[in-house]
């Protein structure tokens, strides 16, 4: 994987972003849980630190993701973790919260 396409944890989303999801989530309707995966996909999480961090076991862990990934309707998790960076990259660029909204949720339609 090149440097580009590989998130660490310690990555930290714009609050722009951050406002862009929770939009998606609640647009998407999004338990509690699958919106918490939701933002621990985007900040570059594993599927081992999501289940340490909440003290929760690594099948919750999968099986959350899983729910998430087609409530979204995309295949895997790297899909949200690049279009996250994308929009992240567009924020940094002076693209508006609309605009970026826009932009992630026609990646994921």
């Amino acid at each position: 994987m090149t440097p580009s396409t590989h998130r660490t944890a310690t990555t930290s989303i714009s609050d722009t972003v951050q406002k862009v999801l929770l939009r998606i989530a609640q647009e998407q309707h999004l338990t509690p849980a699958l919106r918490a995966r939701f933002f621990d996909i985007a900040g570059g999480l594993s599927y081992r630190e999501i289940a340490l961090q909440n003290d929760i076991s690594i099948n919750t862990v999968k099986t959350e993701i899983r729910n998430l990934l087609r409530g979204l309707g995309v295949r895997c998790r790297h899909e949200i973790e690049s279009a996250v960076e994308a929009a992240e990259a567009r924020v940094a660029e002076g693209a508006s919260e609309g605009h970026t909204h826009l932009f992630l949720r026609l990646r994921w339609e």
